[in-house]
């Protein structure tokens, strides 16, 4: 699996860094002393042609109803660049402090 994702300001990360959860499923914590306004998800190479992968954010306590669903990427779509500042609640306010999620999902 091959995927990255930019914040900016901040260096690509590769999929080697985020911590494998499930044979499916890729979290990354993610610490910026500036709000998270802005997140670029892309491929690097193509997934299998029924698969996406989808795109989710949390922030802190990282609860199950903290994680808000971004998106997809799949081989249509290779690349894209979410708002997380859209999906925080006035409780979540706008983190400095988040987790990245994927998840290998059937298109």
């Amino acid at each position: 699996m091959v995927f990255h994702i930019i914040l900016p300001g901040k260096p690509m990360v590769s999929s080697d860094s985020f911590a494998q959860l499930e044979t499916n499923r890729w979290v990354l914590p993610v610490e910026d002393p500036r709000a998270i306004g802005d997140l670029v998800v892309f491929l690097s190479a193509p997934l299998a042609p029924d698969l996406g992968l989808g795109v989710y954010i949390a922030a802190p306590p990282f609860e199950i109803s903290s994680w808000h669903f971004l998106g997809s990427i799949d081989n249509d779509t290779p690349t894209a660049v979410y708002k997380p500042r859209y999906v925080w609640s006035e409780r979540d306010a706008m983190p400095t402090s988040a987790q990245v999620g994927l998840e290998l999902v059937p298109r």
